[in-house]
């Protein structure tokens, strides 16, 4: 009977821990073809990306062979992207990112794709084409920018489902231009510190730029906050091996992990080196509780009830006490019993 009651115990304890699973859903496709960036003179294949030297008022084109490999008609989307820097500290060709005010020239005002759709029957090739035209006021330092092939079938799909986890098939071919060899230093700043979410993570975030028209090619950073007046460190990134593009800038964030914002006045201090010029910043945050509030609510990895959480495992701690001091007491009764009996 005993051993009833407290298997009948641990069984509503077990039921009252919060159980959690994962899905996951791939309906990855993907289309096989590829790409070779042709040399501008010789009209051959060259390395994957172009370097070139111009001249203002000069144009040039650059052709990109397209090979569809596959058993099938295909269609592919020509892009002219500028470089710019991700999130990551990566390169990037993506339209997808505001203009730097740094920026002076850029590349896709430069650059014409001269057909954007191409279509590429099985099993053959096609020539792309994008027109650049220098203009007559000269530029300084480093121009980057990216030509981009995507296939439409791919970026048609990726919209239509959201939730899909899908191979987006896409090739870039990097392009720098430069009407100089003077190689400008590294001019990085801080523009601004900001609170935001990624993936439902909360992150404290340093907006870097660098202003100089140059390829910054190695780049480390760390960042740490402060409680305003404190010299405990409550966050810390570190980072290294990035990269960025000339005039372009980024956010470098910590990650929070699964603590919630707390309302209140912060100090951030960030340090670090481009290509061996060291640079530091301090800039101050101050985070309201409105808005801690709405991004706590937001990340699925705060804890939201912590409190009731707290007494849930109060109470399962008091009824294994409970049930521990029942076996205790039955059993000291038992034998005080049996000693009884004996007397008698």
């Amino acid at each position: 009977m005993i051993k009833k009651w407290i298997g009948l115990l641990l069984l509503l304890v077990f039921i009252g821990i919060p159980q959690s699973s994962v899905y996951a859903n791939d309906e990855g496709t993907q289309s096989a073809f590829s790409i070779s960036p042709l040399n501008s003179e010789t009209n051959q294949p060259q390395s994957s990306f172009y370097n070139l030297m111009v001249h203002r008022n000069e144009e040039k084109v650059l052709k990109i062979r397209i090979f569809n490999t596959s058993l099938r008609d295909i269609e592919v989307l020509i892009e002219a992207n500028n470089g710019t820097t991700n999130d990551n500290g990566i390169t990037s060709y993506l339209n997808d990112t505001a203009r730097d005010p740094s920026l002076q020239v850029a590349f896709s005002e430069l650059a014409k794709v001269k057909n954007k759709i191409i279509k590429v029957p099985k099993g053959s090739s096609v020539d792309a084409e994008v027109i650049i035209s220098i203009p007559e006021k000269t530029f300084k330092g480093v121009v980057l920018g990216g030509i981009r092939v995507t296939s439409i079938e791919e970026k048609n799909n990726s919209k239509s489902n959201k939730n899909a986890v899908r191979n987006n098939i896409a090739y870039t071919v990097g392009v720098i231009l430069k009407e100089e060899d003077k190689e400008y230093e590294p001019q990085i700043n801080l523009l601004d510190i900001k609170t935001e979410q990624r993936n439902s993570h909360n992150y404290i975030s340093a907006h870097i730029q660098n202003a100089a028209p140059r390829i910054v090619k190695k780049m480390e950073t760390t960042a740490t906050v402060y409680k305003k007046g404190e010299s405990n460190v409550l966050y810390k990134a570190s980072k290294s091996e990035m990269r960025m593009a000339p005039n372009s800038n980024f956010y470098f964030g910590i990650n929070l992990e699964n603590q919630p914002f707390i309302s209140g006045d912060y100090i951030m201090k960030i340090v670090g080196s481009a290509d061996g010029k060291d640079f530091s910043f301090e800039k101050g945050l101050t985070i309201k509780n409105s808005t801690a509030k709405e991004l706590n609510e937001n990340s699925v990895f705060v804890d939201k009830q912590p409190q009731s959480n707290a007494w849930m495992f109060i109470g399962i701690g008091v009824l294994l006490t409970l049930a521990t001091t029942i076996i205790v007491y039955l059993g000291y009764s038992k034998k005080v019993r049996r000693k009884k009996d004996d007397e008698i």
